[in-house]
């Protein structure tokens, strides 16, 4: 198992053994106050789990005021997840607020989960400022959509301001299925423009949203065992944020194409790597694609019923 010095398990038994006659369920009294909604099964199962924590964690009992609250904090948001569950199961449940304060303290402080703060907008967060609602952007975007027609762009060599967003970005609103047909997407560079390019299609997504993205490419022996690796590592990062990505390789393969839904077809004359080399991490066209240089090429976008 180890050709070094190792720990042995037999010590780390015996300490959490004696940790267990330890009782620190009310040791939160010397620094914490919880409200007074929270039932009694709740604040047990808080109490646990923040003094299981605590003899792990600390098993001396030395710890700052700031580490007692990250960890009661954390306690805390992990029974307000049970209850949310509960309550979704069985609207008998009634909704308790899970807030609490340091003595000394003035105010409570009510504490969310990582999905309420994420998808919901609860809690302290910051967030991009705006002033529509979301039925404004409903409206906003349809009438974005309304606007879209069928054009062809021709792009100059060496010029600046070109990116995916502002040559076909607003074509993906609403969108519900993509197919990228690019035969070049295996180095670094390439790989990169492809998930720039599926950022656009997130920015363009509502969060509750699924969205079907299939990738056709071709390959090497060189690099495909790589690519495959890289494309599977992506599929699945990308199915957290309700992105179905799937992929193919097909030697065939020629065209350079978007296809969105059955409304849209984008050509696109050099596929996605339509700007020139960059100076490296340190030049600011690297992570913005407004401050690169293009290579010459077109773009043509087609309706529905032209193609």
């Amino acid at each position: 198992f180890t050709d070094g010095y190792g720990f042995v398990v037999d010590y780390l038994a015996a300490t959490l053994r004696e940790l267990r006659k330890e009782d620190r369920m009310n040791a939160y009294a010397k620094h914490f106050e919880l409200s007074d909604t929270i039932t009694t099964r709740d604040k047990t199962g808080i109490l646990k789990t923040y003094a299981g924590l605590c003899k792990i964690i600390f098993p001396n009992g030395n710890a700052e005021i700031d580490e007692l609250k990250e960890i009661f904090e954390f306690a805390i948001e992990c029974r307000r997840r049970v209850k949310l569950q509960l309550q979704k199961m069985d609207e008998t449940f009634e909704a308790v607020d899970f807030s609490y304060k340091a003595i000394g303290e003035k105010r409570f402080k009510e504490v969310f989960t990582l999905e309420e703060i994420q998808y919901l907008k609860k809690g302290n967060i910051f967030v991009e400022e705006t002033n529509q609602t979301d039925k404004e952007t409903e409206v906003e975007e349809r009438e974005i959509q309304k606007k879209l027609t069928s054009q062809h762009i021709a792009i100059m060599d060496n010029q600046q301001g070109v990116s995916y967003q502002n040559l076909f970005g607003d074509y993906f609103i609403g969108a519900k299925s993509i197919k990228i047909i690019d035969p070049f997407i295996r180095l670094p560079y390439q790989i990169r423009n492809f998930v720039e390019l599926i950022v656009v299609i997130i920015n363009h997504k509502k969060s509750d949203e699924i969205i079907e993205i299939e990738l056709i490419t071709s390959n090497n022996e060189d690099f495909i065992d790589q690519s495959k690796e890289q494309f599977l590592e992506l599929s699945d990062k990308l199915k957290r944020i309700g992105i179905d990505f799937s992929f193919q390789f097909d030697d065939n393969v020629h065209d350079r194409e978007i296809r969105i839904d059955d409304d849209w077809k984008i050509i696109l004359g050099r596929g996605l790597d339509m700007w020139q080399k960059t100076n490296g991490y340190f030049d600011i066209a690297e992570i913005n694609q407004l401050f690169r240089k293009c290579k010459s090429f077109n773009v043509t976008i087609l309706g529905k019923g032209e193609f």
